[in-house]
């Protein structure tokens, strides 16, 4: 966004506090400032990442966070200082889903207020030359994942009443090419999942009233300069600036420019807030105008 500004870490409105998080993939990019994002309010976060070798990147989220509340003693009343824990959960493995339910188990009282699914696995797969291995790893870790781990989650009713699950989409979903076909087909899929949530999950349903009025929604993101960006290399990178940031409508002059994760993570941010009560079942852009969605 034009007026938009890097800011060092601080506190928000404590509107969360006492609540728990997952977010998938929180070790780097979007899903670290998602939860930095609901940490900064004083909602708990159970972060997952790809392996071990990752963990360390969500201690030291942990420990900026910890420093963040320690530094603010002088408040009234006292700040809770909410939890951040790491855990290794990769979303190829079929034990993603119960790692992560017994971990809530285990460290979090069996509760649940938010879900973020945001990990996936990116990747070419052209038209003509896809093989079915490409094919299954990508559906199996970016769309049948999530589905199990919220039928997990359900299962051993761990959401709490007013819940939130966001979806991280992305405008691939519309504006797909022959090098994203796969990709943008499961991203298309997660949006269709949240209207389906939305409308079991909310409390209509009698089997699923321990969870009454939670919301289902998914942020689709744009052009984002997130770590997978960076990935792409110089040239592709600036195919992507070519062909995507033009159509920013919020950039003056026309010219566009890559969202920082911040910006996305404030969109979830709100879905994940009182004020997004009202809000489910739907597909929310933060794409600066890139891509209508009506």
């Amino acid at each position: 966004m034009a007026d938009f500004e890097k800011q060092p870490l601080h506190l928000k409105e404590q509107d969360l506090t006492g609540k728990v998080a997952v977010v998938t993939g929180a070790s780097r990019g979007i899903g670290r400032a998602i939860a930095v994002n609901l940490a900064c309010r004083g909602c708990s976060v159970l972060g997952t990442c790809s392996s071990d070798a990752s963990l360390h990147l969500i201690d030291t989220l942990s420990q900026s966070i910890t420093k963040l509340y320690e530094d603010n003693p002088q408040t009234s009343p006292p700040l809770s200082k909410p939890k951040i824990y790491g855990l290794a959960a990769d979303i190829t493995a079929s034990n993603h889903a119960t790692l992560i339910a017994d971990c809530l188990e285990a460290t979090f009282n069996s509760k649940l207020n938010i879900l973020i699914n945001n990990a996936a696995i990116t990747g070419g797969t052209k038209i003509g030359s896809t093989s079915p291995d490409q094919i299954h790893r990508m559906l199996n870790a970016n769309l049948q994942t999530p589905i199990l781990l919220v039928d997990e989650l359900v299962k051993r009713k761990l959401f709490l009443p007013s819940s939130r699950i966001v979806n991280i989409s992305s405008d691939r979903a519309r504006s797909t090419s022959n090098e994203s076909v796969i990709y943008s087909a499961t991203k298309a899929g997660l949006e269709s999942l949240v209207r389906t949530w939305a409308k079991v999950l909310g409390g209509n349903e009698h089997e699923f009233a321990f969870m009454a009025g939670t919301t289902a929604n998914s942020v689709s993101v744009g052009a984002t300069e997130s770590e997978v960006a960076k990935r792409l290399g110089r040239e592709r990178l600036e195919e992507r600036l070519k062909e995507e940031l033009p159509k920013q409508w919020v950039a003056p002059g026309g010219k566009g420019w890559f969202a920082q994760v911040e910006e996305v993570a404030d969109v979830v941010g709100m879905l994940c807030s009182r004020e997004g009560r009202w809000i489910t079942g739907s597909v929310v852009p933060a794409n600066g105008g890139a891509t209508v969605i009506l």
